[in-house]
């Protein structure tokens, strides 16, 4: 599998006026296609046909400038590499070698907001659904097929019924059609399921979640059996990070409608892919740093754990050491012992009345010399002087760990 190469925004923008782009392919070892396709998301101008043939034969050439990012739109470009490749690309030893910096973004929020605003410019209020989106559309389409099915067959059930039929369904559909159009000035993409009711606005690279709800009805408008107005509800964001602390809410009320906040909506929806973008660089900058503290945290730990298992080594060489030093000694004392034995009872036989035959006395008292210089570690060579502690072993002292 080839490698993933990962470039910013700048860095590929200067690649791509370097030399020709089947050139840094080759050298890469991606196609061409791959990297313009890269350089098309990522909004990065690319040098026009003829540029390097110009270039070639020494006449003028420009170089068109970086535009800012578009909001949402990851600095970071992979190139190559697996598709299942994420962008946490980091491996522990990397980890381990790098020094995380907090994320820059060169365009304060304020100045990216302003640029939106400029991109969406005016949004109609959508009081028909003349020329809707084409998501909208497509619904429309199911909705006749749906209406035609049910005109033809004797029992319709409950699910093959049109879905928006109704006033409020309808003007659901006004509302998305409406919002989908503003926020595609900005180049995001919009997505929804059958019943309209699952929003998602894909900003750059980021998704950003939308709700259209119906707002229920209190108890005390049923009690006063009043008919009250179908209000909705639009709320924009909240990520697995922010939960809900990052959402946004628009509600119908009495003196506007969401109709007339559609604006201010899509900027929203803009601005929340940018939001999420940027919470989760410095998100990703926190786990980097809490990463490398946990992989610090463990190899401490296993330096820790070695110099104690190498303590503990050491100081069973000394003791079985000790334990054979005393081991040795009580054996060469148990054979000085039947040595001073075998002395005092042929002394003691020479000077009693006992008959003992001479050559049994001499046999016993070689066989016992026998098992005590068997006995005996000087004798018997059993005594160990190899394998003294060297310098490494600190003289076996289990207070010094060699480092």
């Amino acid at each position: 599998m080839k490698k993933a190469h990962y470039y910013s925004r700048g860095e590929l923008y200067e690649l791509v006026w370097s030399e020709p782009r089947t050139h840094l392919a080759k050298r890469i070892g991606i196609s061409d296609v791959a990297i313009g396709k890269a350089c098309r998301k990522s909004g990065i101008p690319m040098p026009p046909a003829g540029h390097w043939a110009r270039k070639k034969t020494s006449k003028p050439v420009s170089k068109m400038p970086l535009p800012p990012r578009d909001p949402g739109v990851d600095d970071e470009i992979k190139l190559g590499g697996s598709r299942y490749d994420y962008g946490w690309h980091h491996s522990d030893k990397e980890i381990n070698e790098l020094t995380p910096r907090p994320p820059v973004f060169s365009e304060p929020f304020d100045d990216v907001r302003q640029r939106i605003k400029k991109r969406i410019g005016k949004v109609a209020q959508p009081r028909v659904l003349r020329d809707p989106h084409r998501l909208i559309s497509q619904l429309l389409e199911q909705d006749d097929e749906r209406r035609e099915k049910a005109a033809n067959s004797s029992y319709v059930y409950s699910w093959d019924e049109p879905k928006f039929d109704s006033s409020i369904e309808k003007r659901r559909l006004r509302i998305l059609s409406g919002l989908f159009r503003a926020v595609g000035k900005c180049g995001a993409k919009s997505g929804l399921n059958k019943e309209a009711r699952e929003i998602s606005v894909k900003v750059g690279d980021q998704h950003v979640q939308v709700t259209l709800e119906l707002i229920e009805k209190s108890g005390r408008s049923k009690a006063k059996q009043t008919k009250p107005r179908d209000r909705l509800r639009l709320t924009v964001g909240g990520t697995w990070r922010s939960k809900n602390e990052d959402q946004r809410v628009w509600e119908d009320s009495g003196e506007h409608k969401l109709e007339s906040m559609l604006r201010d909506i899509a900027e929203e929806v803009i601005l929340a892919g940018e939001r999420q973008y940027r919470e989760g660089k410095e998100h990703h900058y926190e786990w980097l740093i809490e990463r490398k503290r946990d992989l610090e945290e463990k190899e401490r730990e296993r330096i820790e754990t070695e110099k104690r298992l190498e303590r503990e080594r050491l100081e069973r060489i000394r003791q079985e050491r000790i334990q054979r030093l005393l081991d040795e000694a009580s054996a060469h004392r148990q054979a000085c012992d039947i040595r001073m034995y075998i002395d005092q009872v042929l002394a003691a036989v020479d000077e009693s009345s006992l008959q003992q035959s001479q050559e049994e006395l001499m046999s016993w008292a070689q066989w016992a010399r026998a098992q005590a210089d068997d006995l005996d570690p000087i004798i018997s060579g059993g005594f160990q002087i190899d394998g003294l502690p060297d310098q490494s072993d600190c003289s076996l002292d289990p207070s010094v760990v060699p480092e």
